[in-house]
């Protein structure tokens, strides 16, 4: 008799494993095509669905979500997506993925005062080659500099071919309207990227 209830709550278990695996798979085969089609409303209206909320995480859910807004360049609902995540309780690392992901939205989309309190969040993580690169795009991008460009040369000596020295120094020359330079660099840079 024990016997028997073990082999039946094993084979309920199994059962219920395989549900959540396929139906999660299911879910999200049927999130990437509606998304693969471009049919967003109705991709977004599915990620509200019970399905979803049953087979995929919450945080996934913010993600899949962000995805659209991104492509119909919703700047309120990404306002919202970063403020959302930012706030999350995550471990150190989730959280400096979050900002670092924010501000180079923010870096992009001329978002220099969002910029600005992320660029101080994220030197508070206190990763010293974090913190060097993103002063530079800071510095460099956002902030329209050309103070570094003898320092991103000698940094390139050391590492040629990388394709993030390359960018930030081919917008250091665009500050200073060295055009020649910066075209120079950022067509290496593009290169690399590719390779």
């Amino acid at each position: 008799m024990k016997n028997t209830i073990i082999a039946i709550l094993f084979i309920l278990l199994l059962i219920s494993v395989l549900v959540s695996y396929f139906g999660s798979a299911l879910v999200k085969r049927k999130i990437m095509r509606l998304y693969a089609e471009g049919k967003y409303d109705e991709y977004m209206e599915f990620l509200n669905s019970r399905a979803c909320q049953i087979y995929v995480r919450d945080n996934e859910i913010e993600e899949y979500r962000y995805k659209v807004y991104l492509k119909r360049n919703d700047r309120e609902n990404i306002d919202r997506y970063f403020d959302k995540m930012l706030k999350r309780k995550v471990d150190k690392t989730t959280k400096l993925q979050y900002q670092i992901k924010a501000f180079y939205y923010y870096m992009v989309n001329n978002g220099a005062d969002k910029c600005a309190q992320l660029f101080e969040d994220i030197k508070a993580y206190g990763d010293p080659d974090v913190t060097k690169q993103i002063t530079y795009l800071y510095e460099i991008v956002v902030l329209k500099k050309g103070d570094y460009i003898d320092e991103l040369k000698a940094i390139l000596k050391e590492k040629p071919n990388d394709p993030f020295y390359e960018y930030v120094l081919s917008v250091s020359y665009e500050n200073i309207g060295d055009s020649r330079n910066a075209k120079k660099y950022k067509k290496t840079y593009k290169d690399h990227m590719k390779a």
